[in-house]
């Protein structure tokens, strides 16, 4: 499984928030930028993590989405 669809819905310097969808499953996320570098997301529903590449799919399409938003 992978991530199918990215939706942002709020972002600003600090926070941002969305759903990422795979396979009819909807997760919502949020997230946080620590100092104005990092993003610390958090995601607000199930995930299977037995597929750690999963999880990594999710977080690199929501981290990827929020820098290119910012570069734009």
């Amino acid at each position: 499984m992978s991530a199918e669809n990215l939706e942002i819905y709020f972002q600003d310097e600090e926070r941002a928030s969305g759903v990422i969808s795979s396979k009819g499953e909807r997760v919502p996320w949020t997230a946080v930028r620590s100092g104005g570098a990092a993003w610390f997301i958090v995601l607000h529903g199930h995930v299977d993590t037995e597929d750690a590449s999963v999880l990594q799919s999710f977080l690199t399409a929501i981290r990827s989405s929020l820098q290119l938003k910012k570069a734009a």
